[in-house]
């Protein structure tokens, strides 16, 4: 069984500072103070021993020895009779009870409510606490990354111009990077060792899940039969021959060259938009564990790709055309304030709807009319850009209907739909979705031409 601390609540200690060498401080400090607390206690306790002893010697100078024996007898009795002994041990058991049993119970649940296991591997204790931490957890390394640094240190300096603000900054570098020493572990030997288990075991799959942000194990065959069975949706995605990535990264060099040569962007954003790498945009599923058979939602991680800095830049610009339909719902408070001033009447009832797969449900050639109609009726459109409207929608355009990835080692393109984890696809498929709801309220809707 492993020993739980029974610290007594007086001497807990809390701080709004957070972090693990935070909590080893506190930690610390009450250590601290339970070993004063102790050593005051056994100082009175002998205060009391000596009083005690003075009294009794008093008593019998002026008594029988009969009658101080008989005193002492009394006195005995009483002390025994007296529960202070018998408080502090049911005092101690209740402090074992809340330190041990209530954490052993809260560590398991929050283990169940964290870690979803849909395979066929037995997860041991360290594995799932391990897991319970996250997909997210950042582990720290076991020594400087000293590579790292220096690279990190180097692409910076290649911004400035002055030579000796380039050594000065090496030099600090040098001097931070000497006198650095790898943080304390924040897992124990076997989260370690679980950690080293798990990623080389390939008949899992770990994923975070859809929603809720626990992480959820599925056996590996499993996962590739459910991917296979997104990607063989014919009506979404098209098997390609060949990796469209050069062909791509052409096209979009011409028209940012193009707007570049006529000033409608700068030199600046020309160079941060250009695509210098050449990453295929990845498919992969989230497994929605709150739904019967676990089913996987579709994500492409479209990061790094040809077209994912000028996704981010033309989404910048189409940002504020959301929010503008008076049905729009910010966030929950914007809800709850909403629906505090409203009345059901007798036979009323309020009813939610829900899109099925909206991003790869949202057409794309509507919703780029739809947004361009958009763009056209903002006046505000030259305060965020210098492009016009043909512009913006000519990169929209192009982000929108070179959606490829990669999945199961195939390349497949997405057919005229919007990519869930692209930078554009809430933006225009909200757009696209306000636009259709306020036309539902009072006529069919109708795609402008």
């Amino acid at each position: 069984m492993p020993e739980h601390r029974t610290d007594p609540p007086s001497i807990k200690l809390k701080s709004s500072v957070k972090g693990m060498e935070a909590s080893n401080i506190l930690k610390k400090t009450e250590s601290k103070l339970l070993g004063e607390r102790i050593r005051q206690t056994v100082f009175t306790l002998g205060v009391i021993k000596r009083q005690y002893e003075e009294l009794e010697t008093t008593i019998r100078s002026h008594v029988s020895r009969d009658l101080a024996n008989r005193l002492a007898e009394v006195v005995e009795r009483s002390r025994n009779r007296n529960t202070g002994s018998a408080r502090c041990v049911k005092y101690y058991d209740r402090l074992r009870e809340k330190s041990s049993p209530v954490l052993d119970t809260t560590l398991s649940q929050q283990q169940e409510r964290w870690v979803v296991n849909k395979s066929d591997r037995e997860l041991n204790d360290d594995e799932k606490s391990l897991l319970a931490k996250g997909m997210n957890y950042a582990v720290s390394p076991t020594s400087i990354p000293t590579i790292d640094l220096i690279t990190g240190v180097e692409l910076a300096c290649n911004k400035l111009t002055d030579k000796t603000e380039k050594d000065q900054v090496r030099a600090e570098a040098v001097k931070v990077i000497g006198s650095s020493h790898a943080p304390k572990s924040n897992l124990t030997p076997g989260e370690r060792k679980a950690m080293k288990n798990l990623r080389t075991d390939e008949s899992v799959t770990i994923l975070p899940s859809d929603k809720g942000r626990c992480t959820v194990v599925l056996n590996t065959t499993d996962h590739k039969q459910k991917v296979d069975d997104l990607l063989s949706d014919a009506n979404t995605y098209t098997l390609l021959k060949r990796d469209p990535t050069r062909k791509y990264k052409e096209q979009l060099r011409g028209i940012l060259k193009r707007l570049c040569d006529s000033d409608r962007i700068t030199k600046a954003q020309y160079y941060l938009l250009m695509p210098s790498s050449d990453t295929v945009p990845r498919f992969y599923g989230l497994p929605k564990v709150h739904k019967p058979l676990s089913p996987l939602r579709p994500i492409v991680s479209s990061i790094g790709s040809v077209t994912y800095q000028v996704a981010k830049f033309v989404a910048d610009i189409i940002a504020p055309l959301v929010d503008q339909s008076p049905h729009h719902i910010k966030n929950s408070a914007d809800f709850a304030e909403r629906m505090g001033n409203l009345t059901l009447h007798e036979g009323e009832i309020m009813v939610s709807y829900d899109v099925t797969g909206l991003f790869t449900n949202t057409p794309v050639p509507d919703a780029l009319r739809v947004i361009r109609r958009r763009l056209e009726e903002d006046v505000t459109l030259p305060d965020r850009t210098t492009l016009s409207v043909d512009d913006v929608m000519e990169l929209l355009t192009f982000c929108a209907t070179s959606t490829y990835m990669m999945g199961l080692g195939k390349i497949y393109q997405q057919r005229e739909v919007f990519a869930m984890g692209f930078p554009v696809s809430p933006l225009a498929s909200n757009i696209f979705m306000e636009w259709f709801e306020v036309r539902a309220l009072d006529t069919a809707p109708h795609v402008p031409s």
